[in-house]
């Protein structure tokens, strides 16, 4: 049913979006087994293409991470199938299946929609969930409005935070504080206007503080964290998109 669908192309979707600069491409696709999140994307540099007849290419990577997030208890879209389409052995296009996540809308949705006082209230949520995300080795590297959902779990549990894009997801148990501290940086480049305005002191303190909270079981030197986060609240958002091998942080002995 799935890959009939598929076959159809883009008619058969209803929600397209192409990237062609990078050969990418998702849609909402509705069949009469359920509704689905797709993505798909071409391998059309020839190196690539060699390199997938021994390594890992396309989308696989996105799928072990969905299954690592699973298999460690962490909530994320439900996997479905894993497409790869080749000549000659060599991977041409994947195509990544996850069940559509229901009853959710985009944290970009929700921070549009909410109040000002509601918006806190959410940015507390956020970074709760991905300062707890760290203490399992989690750190998502592109943690922007549209990679985060909020699903309602019923009037008992309110709204659950889960993140999707998982390709983005840096897994590793040898995470440290530097690393804890480049990616509270980048939030404040991910996360930023219109979605969320950085140089409100409340705004900011909100999500960085919920983020420390959610992550102090794993950090070795708390107050040096909170000193950082001071520093960075006081600079009101302004950070360059950073690589992390790329990075020192602020504080440290030139």
């Amino acid at each position: 049913m799935l890959e009939s669908a598929l076959e159809r192309g883009p008619d058969a979707f209803e929600s397209f979006v192409e990237e062609p600069r990078r050969g990418g491409w998702w849609g909402r696709l509705a069949t009469s087994s359920g509704t689905y999140f797709v993505k798909g994307r071409k391998l059309r540099d020839r190196r690539r293409q060699f390199a997938s007849l021994l390594l890992p290419r396309g989308l696989e990577g996105e799928w072990r991470q969905l299954l690592w997030f699973l298999n460690n208890g962490l909530a994320t879209a439900a996997p479905v199938a894993l497409l790869e389409y080749r000549w000659l052995g060599m991977l041409q296009l994947s195509v990544l299946i996850t069940g559509w996540v229901p009853n959710s809308r985009t944290f970009a949705e929700a921070m549009t929609a909410a109040e000002p006082e509601a918006r806190n209230e959410l940015l507390q949520k956020a970074g709760d969930y991905l300062g707890t995300l760290y203490c399992k080795g989690v750190l998502h590297r592109q943690p922007h409005a549209m990679n985060l959902l909020l699903v309602d779990r019923g009037p008992s549990v309110g709204e659950e935070v889960l993140t999707v894009d998982l390709k983005h997801a840096w897994i590793s148990d040898v995470l440290d504080d530097d690393d804890f501290l480049w990616w509270l940086e980048q939030s404040a480049y991910w996360l930023r206007p219109p979605k969320l305005d950085w140089t409100d002191p409340v705004a900011a303190d909100s999500f960085y503080r919920a983020a420390v909270r959610g992550a102090a079981p794993a950090l070795s030197d708390p107050a040096r964290i909170d000193a950082y986060v001071d520093r960075l609240i006081q600079r009101g958002g302004r950070v360059e998109k950073r690589h992390r091998q790329n990075w020192q942080p602020a504080d440290t002995p030139s």
